[in-house]
């Protein structure tokens, strides 16, 4: 699939099938999310106290249930029979932060936030 094909499929909201996300699962401007391919910005390596435990908090009270949390990192949020968010796992592991760090910049409410240099 044409790199236009796939920003095409992205913007119209159509997922792609796991045969189609194989193809691009090696480039670092996607992710799967539960409804398919999401695309995020790749994030820079990180190196030595960089890359300490990322923790994730979020704020119901915040939350509109817009689900792009979940859209972003799967592994880490859900949501609740009232639509809010749920958060899974507080310390995301290292595979998913640049996921995470998506999902916090896509939340339209900010009541998803991180603490990037959280000390465990």
């Amino acid at each position: 699939m044409a790199d236009a094909d796939l920003a095409r499929a992205l913007v119209e909201g159509r997922t792609l099938s796991p045969v189609l996300f194989a193809a691009v699962e090696g480039n670092d401007s996607f992710t799967q999310g539960r409804e398919g391919i999401v695309a995020i910005e790749p994030e820079p390596l990180k190196t030595g106290s960089e890359g300490s435990d990322t923790e994730v908090s979020v704020n119901t009270d915040l939350c509109v249930g817009a689900g792009q949390c979940v859209l972003a990192a799967a592994e880490v949020f859900d949501q609740g029979a009232d639509g809010l968010v749920v958060l899974l796992t507080a310390t995301p592991p290292p595979f998913l932060r640049a996921a995470v760090r998506q999902a916090a910049r896509q939340c339209p409410s900010g009541a998803v936030t991180l603490d990037e240099g959280a000390a465990h």
